[in-house]
């Protein structure tokens, strides 16, 4: 302590050094652990796991059809439970301004499915999920303190969610997260008994729960079996479709695990170059003390004793580094999360430092501070033993090129550079792809376009005819204000990840054994292409007289047209679509 006080712009520069890399670590440990490896709030977590169903033409995962979650329940010898679910998002009135919240409708089943408990009131009954029942509803924490301002006779009170009467009936407590997406509010999913019979569209999330002493591998291997007999039974909707069973964590994480193990790598090995650098300097120091040393062990210093002071130079300036790290983490930990939120898909991020700073974290951070503390702390205590006797005799000045010293600090400042130059190379590679991405021709054009989400209320607009005519109503205003130059409408923003998808076959065309054609499909109004300044290759644009009750009408992409009619002009092609005919 004493050497460290006599040296106050060493001991700040080190100090500064560590805390940074200390800092940094720290930070992206706490999301790293609230993500990948804190508990998840559900009873028996490492028994749950998510269902898809994978496409095999184009290897991705979708949701699941109703007739085959029936199959998959009845069928299945690996499952415990079984719950489905499907996204709805809703207008909530009655409690001050219109609200527009996330909603999830699902079977009754899945919140005891999850081991899942309310902090006021009471989840589902299983009747609640049949025909001509009470509307009831549950809300999440942070819905319950935005609207109701945590009011604990919430229950019992009434809304109005897309113009229907909802009632409430509990309040989950504050952790607790529905697999896969952020949530507001839950409803009861009423399922018509005839679409449970429907294999073409894919509509549901499924969660199931193993039985016990049933692995992972197991039920894969069955619901694989089981997908390969429903492709037998209904060739024309299965034969291209698996299942995959994952465990629920990959709902919440997705891609962004190995993201987070790359940055924690990352960051490691910007601590290792702040060891290197403050290694460095306790050399350089303790080339000033050589002498001092040197008459030390001719007197009969004990080696152990300069040893264990070097190394506790190194510990004390490693636990002022976590000192000033932490301080730095507490405010890390305020901006990753929302950095991660968006890729997050539902997992309850603590946004409060004192509940990201836990003892984990904590733990994570002393354990790098005394790695840290004892790797560059025993540089200098390893070279103090070999110090060169004549160093008594006042000969040595500095660093000869050809002492073990010298060479020991030119190794160090050669990993220093090898670890920077690294790191250089890995964000340079990174930014090249992100600037490739943000470069890549998407055909439409985003410069001066507002884009908004428009939920409209089911008992209003219970048809297309009635959406249609007040999108025609809102259109026509934003047309003629001020400044606006084009508006449109489509039911799915582009690269939303929310593509509808239907089978359909080509008049005299047959396809391929084993493949089926499927179409990414959205419904637009006629101005969208002008207002996304879409291209258009050939033929014409959609007309206000293209409407239902006259021939059908579709826009097709050129990747499309080339794949179907290589050699043949596409317009004025039929196609068939789920019982339409659409004319491109």
């Amino acid at each position: 302590m004493r050497m460290l006080r006599k040296n106050p712009g060493f001991t700040a520069a080190a100090v500064v050094t560590l805390a940074l890399g200390i800092g940094a670590n720290t930070a992206i440990f706490s999301v790293l652990h609230a993500v990948l490896l804190r508990a998840l709030p559900y009873r028996d977590a490492d028994r749950l796991v998510a269902v898809w169903q994978m496409n095999l033409e184009r290897q991705q995962r979708d949701k699941v059809t109703c007739g085959d979650y029936s199959d998959w329940k009845t069928r299945n010898h690996v499952f415990e439970a079984m719950a489905y679910s499907m996204d709805e998002p809703y207008t909530l009135t009655g409690v001050g301004s219109p609200q527009s919240v996330v909603g999830f409708q699902f079977s009754t089943n899945l919140f005891s499915l999850l081991g899942a408990q309310p902090i006021l009131g009471r989840t589902f009954l299983p009747e609640e999920g049949q025909p001509g029942k009470d509307r009831v509803f549950v809300l999440s924490y942070r819905l319950w303190q935005k609207l109701f301002a945590s009011d604990r006779e919430v229950v019992g009170r009434s809304v109005q969610l897309n113009g229907d009467v909802y009632t409430v009936i509990g309040v989950m407590p504050p952790d607790f997260a529905h697999p896969g997406t952020f949530v507001d509010l839950w409803t009861p999913l009423l399922v018509p008994t005839d679409w449970f019979q429907s294999r073409g569209l894919h509509l549901l999330h499924v969660v199931a729960r193993l039985r016990t002493g049933v692995r992972l591998a197991e039920a894969q291997k069955e619901m694989e079996s089981l997908a390969a007999e429903l492709a037998q039974q209904y060739p024309e909707t299965n034969r291209h479709w698996s299942t995959r069973v994952a465990p629920i964590r990959d709902l919440y994480t997705g891609n962004l695990r190995q993201a987070l193990w790359i940055l924690q790598v990352s960051v490691l090995l910007m601590l290792v170059i702040a060891c290197a650098n403050v290694a460095n300097m306790l050399l350089a120091q303790a080339s000033s003390r050589e002498r001092e040393v040197a008459i030390r062990l001719a007197l009969g210093a004990r080696r152990g004793h300069l040893f264990s002071q070097f190394l506790t130079q190194g510990l004390v300036l490693a636990s002022l580094g976590a000192v000033g790290g932490l301080l730095l983490a507490f405010w890390g930990v305020e901006v990753l999360p929302r950095m991660f939120s968006a890729q997050l898909g539902g997992i309850p991020l603590p946004t409060e430092p004192g509940d990201c700073i836990d003892g984990p974290v904590l733990i994570f951070t002393l354990s790098v501070a005394v790695a840290a503390g004892a790797l560059f702390g025993l540089v200098p205590a390893l070279r103090a033993p070999l110090l060169p006797q004549d160093a008594l005799k006042g000969g040595m000045r500095g660093f000869s090129r050809h002492t073990p010293s010298f060479r020991l600090r030119s190794l160090l400042i050669i990993c220093q550079v090898a670890l920077s130059l690294m790191l250089l190379v890995g964000s340079g590679l990174l930014i090249r792809s992100f600037r490739r991405l943000q470069e890549q021709a998407f055909g439409f054009q985003t410069d001066r376009v507002l884009a908004s989400f428009l939920l409209l209320a089911r008992n209003r607009y219970p048809d297309l005819v009635a959406t249609s005519t007040f999108l025609e109503q809102v259109l026509a205003h934003l047309q003629g204000l001020p400044g606006v130059d084009s508006a449109g409408a489509i039911s799915t923003l582009p690269l939303s990840g929310n593509d509808a998808r239907r089978p359909f076959t080509v008049p005299g065309q047959s396809e391929p054994t084993g493949q089926q054609n499927i179409s990414q499909f959205r419904l637009v109004t006629p101005d969208y292409f002008r207002a996304m300044r879409i291209p258009l290759r050939r033929g014409r644009l959609f007309e206000a007289r293209d409407r239902k009750g006259t021939a059908e009408v579709v826009i097709i992409n050129e990747r499309l047209a080339r794949r179907l009619w290589p050699n043949e002009d596409p317009v004025g092609k039929t196609i068939l679509v789920q019982r339409a005919v659409l004319v491109s």
